[in-house]
């Protein structure tokens, strides 16, 4: 998926979700991941 960010504004959003626990990296498969509660946040607000 193409976001039409430069590489630099990719890892400050990166970093940011990472710190604050909005992703899970695994870093053995190369995937990122929302955090389950932050998934269920956005499922339940999308359809509320």
């Amino acid at each position: 998926m193409k976001l039409g960010l430069d590489k630099e504004s990719f890892l400050k959003i990166f970093g940011f979700l990472k710190e604050y626990n909005f992703i899970v990296v695994d870093e053995a498969e190369s995937k990122i991941k929302l955090e389950e509660s932050v998934r269920k946040f956005l499922v339940q607000t999308a359809t509320s």
